[in-house]
């Protein structure tokens, strides 16, 4: 009976040590709102409001894209930012609670924003996608992935165009 006793308790054990390694609410408003804050933050930056336009809310994963802060920043020093305008609607939706879409209304349309970040692709894995879906708010999104103790740090999924220079 010994050994059933500690069976049971051993497999709880891996059972709870599984749960807490990888898993985070999929659905908790605390990191949408974070997500907004964060979505909110950088277009602020990128757009002109600090001089390194966001770079620094940018997941490690855009800024190897980018290559460089330097490059970065000069893609964005040399946009036209006068049309661009925009809201942060809200988190769409959060996977597991990090990996969280926000819609973002942008009136005057894909011609608003430069090129270099806009996504490359269709998704919205790497730049701000512009997409017309009914049922959805807004008229874009942009990815948004949130610090987790496991996964590290966040930012703002935002990389370079492909076509870009």
């Amino acid at each position: 009976m010994a050994g059933s006793w500690f069976t049971s308790k051993l497999g709880l054990v891996v059972v709870a040590i599984l749960l807490l390694a990888g898993c985070a609410p999929p659905d908790n408003p605390g990191r949408r709102s974070e997500a907004v804050d964060l979505a909110e933050r950088y277009l602020r930056a990128l757009s002109g409001a600090e001089a390194g336009r966001g770079w620094s809310l940018l997941h490690q994963s855009a800024r190897d894209e980018w290559g460089s802060q330097e490059e970065y920043v000069a893609a964005a020093a040399d946009a036209d930012w006068s049309q661009f305008e925009f809201t942060v609607l809200e988190a769409v939706y959060c996977d597991d609670g990090i990996f969280c879409s926000v819609a973002l209304d942008v009136p005057n349309g894909r011609e608003s924003l430069a090129e270099p970040f806009q996504s490359p692709d269709g998704q919205h894995s790497s730049g701000i996608l512009f997409r017309s879906v009914e049922g959805l708010p807004g008229n874009a999104e942009l990815m948004v992935v949130l610090p987790h103790w496991m996964r590290g740090p966040g930012g703002v999924r935002a990389g370079r165009r492909a076509s870009a220079p």
